[in-house]
C-alpha cells in the first residue's frame, strides 16, 4: 500500500489546493518561518539576493519538510509518497506500482539542473540528456534535480538517514537543494508520474504559475 503524505498549509489557500488534488492522502501541515526552532534559522544559508520574505519561505520550506520526513521515521510508515500540495498524478486512473520504483528513494518529480552550474542547464543541454522508461541513475546522467514536489521512501529506515544527515549538517539551505546536495536520493523515476500546477495562485511567488505544468522528466 502506498502512503501518500502532503504538505500543505493549514490556511485558506492549503485548503484549496488540497481539495483539488486527484488522489486520496493524508494532510501533513505545512509549516511557517516562525514556528521552525532556532537551531534550523541559525544554520540557514541565504543569498544576498534574497529579500526577507523569501528567507521566511526556506526556513518554513525546510523545516515543513524536515517535520514530514520526521514523521515517517517516529511513525514508521513504509512506502511513502511525499508530495506538496501542487503536485497531481499524470493519470489517476492509473494505479501506481511501487515494485517499479524500487527499493531505493526516488524523485518523483523535479526539475533538471546542470550537475555543478546552474547556469549551463539550458534548454538545448537538457535536449541531450537521454532517460529510460523506469528508474534512472542521476549519477549516470549527470544532473542534479532541484524544484522537487515528490518523493518516494521504500522504508522508514531511510527516511531516518535522511533526516539525521539533514539534520547533522554544518548549513542548510532549500530543502530540494540541500537533497542534492547531499545525494540522498541518487534515483529519478522516468517518465514523471506528477505534474505541478499551482492555478497562478503561490504562497511562494507573488505571481504563481512559474512552474506550471511542468513534468521535468
Amino acid at each position: 500500500m502506498i502512503n501518500y503524505l502532503v504538505l500543505s498549509l493549514d490556511n485558506d489557500l492549503g485548503k484549496k489546493r488540497r481539495d483539488r488534488l486527484n488522489y486520496e492522502f493524508e494532510w501533513v501541515k505545512g509549516k511557517l518561518h516562525n514556528e521552525a526552532p532556532d537551531w534550523v534559522k541559525e544554520k540557514m544559508l541565504f543569498k544576498a539576493i534574497h529579500t526577507e520574505r523569501w528567507k521566511n519561505i526556506l526556513v518554513g520550506n525546510w523545516w515543513a519538510w524536515f517535520c514530514l520526513i520526521d514523521k515517517i521515521v517516529e511513525e514508521k510508515i513504509n512506502n511513502v509518497i511525499a508530495l506538496e500540495d501542487d503536485c497531481f498524478l499524470v493519470d489517476p486512473n492509473i494505479k501506481i506500482d511501487i515494485s517499479k520504483l524500487g527499493s531505493e528513494p526516488i524523485w518523483l518529480n523535479g526539475a533538471i539542473h546542470h550537475p555543478t552550474n546552474l547556469a549551463k542547464g539550458t534548454k538545448e543541454w537538457k535536449n541531450t540528456i537521454e532517460m529510460k522508461d523506469g528508474i534512472n541513475k542521476l549519477e549516470d546522467l549527470n544532473v542534479r534535480i532541484i524544484s522537487c514536489w515528490g518523493l518516494f521512501i521504500p522504508k522508514w529506515e531511510q527516511a531516518k538517514h535522511i533526516r539525521d544527515t539533514m539534520k547533522n549538517c554544518k548549513f542548510y539551505r532549500c530543502f530540494d537543494a540541500h537533497l542534492s546536495q547531499k545525494k540522498l536520493i541518487k534515483y529519478l523515476f522516468y517518465p514523471s508520474l506528477f505534474y505541478h500546477k499551482d492555478f497562478g495562485e503561490s504562497c511562494c511567488q507573488k505571481k504563481g504559475g512559474k512552474w506550471e505544468n511542468k513534468r521535468y522528466f
